[in-house]
């Protein structure tokens, strides 16, 4: 078969069988738990629902200020500071200013504080 020779049709064809489903990529990102997000300017902690090739989907999310000791933090959900954003909003959190990334295994925070 010559390329050149492709209906427009074929070419649609053959780009579906090629092309990422856009809504979620297939990574070794915690999809369904509870986790602590640190970006270049701060910290989350959420439900991670769904990641796509340029963000992570957290719920239940809530900006962390501050926390106690980091290593506290990552044991046992420990902060100082709190704000949650309102039940069931979907917050996307740019995988380019994502620094690193961990599973919560505790409670989620979401009392401000």
């Amino acid at each position: 078969m010559n390329l050149n020779d492709m209906t427009i049709g074929q070419a649609k064809e053959l780009a579906a069988m090629f092309q990422a489903n856009s809504s979620s990529v297939p990574s070794n990102y915690p999809v369904g738990k509870n986790v602590i997000v640190r970006t270049v300017t701060m910290i989350y902690t959420g439900k991670n629902v769904i990641v796509t090739s340029s963000d992570l989907v957290l719920v239940e999310c809530s900006w962390i200020p501050e926390t106690e000791r980091f290593m506290k933090f990552v044991a046992e959900g420990a902060v100082k500071e709190c704000e949650p954003y309102p039940d069931g909003l979907q917050v996307f959190i740019n995988r380019g200013a994502l620094l690193d990334m961990c599973e919560l295994r505790k409670d989620l925070p979401r009392s401000q504080k």
